[in-house]
């Protein structure tokens, strides 16, 4: 997994990956995001957003296509783009499977429940992709 454009926002900044600090990095990186996983990026930004209002563990079930779960994939199920999405929407992310990731806001503690990961990998909610 790569964020080449990280580079580029670097560069921009007039910094090397080498000389910069965790914040800029943090920056190139949340650029990339948006640059290369546009609709991965925006589907976080939304399940944080109904989070954080609803004060809520929060899931989406609808919409997904094979494009929309590979950059979920990549920014959810790989600890560095979790964890700083996590910091820049203040929220915790997880992920049942490939198609549904979760969101709860930032002082609450993930927690997934069996039930709904059972229902999701063959009951109510099941995703045949998976």
């Amino acid at each position: 997994m790569s964020f080449a454009s990280a580079d580029k926002y670097l560069a921009a900044m007039g910094i090397t990956n080498a000389n910069a600090c965790d914040c800029q990095r943090s920056k190139a990186l949340l650029q990339a995001f948006r640059e290369e996983l546009p609709r991965g990026y925006a589907f976080i930004e939304k399940l944080a957003t109904r989070a954080k209002a609803d004060n809520a563990t929060v899931m989406e079930l609808e919409g997904y296509d094979e494009e929309l779960v590979g950059q979920l994939t990549r920014l959810v199920g790989h600890t560095v783009p979790r964890e700083l999405l996590e910091k820049h929407f203040d929220v915790k992310l997880g992920s049942y499977n490939c198609h549904y990731p979760v969101a709860a806001p930032g002082s609450k503690p993930l927690k997934l429940s069996l039930k709904t990961q059972i229902d999701l990998q063959n009951g109510n909610l099941a995703s045949v992709d998976c």
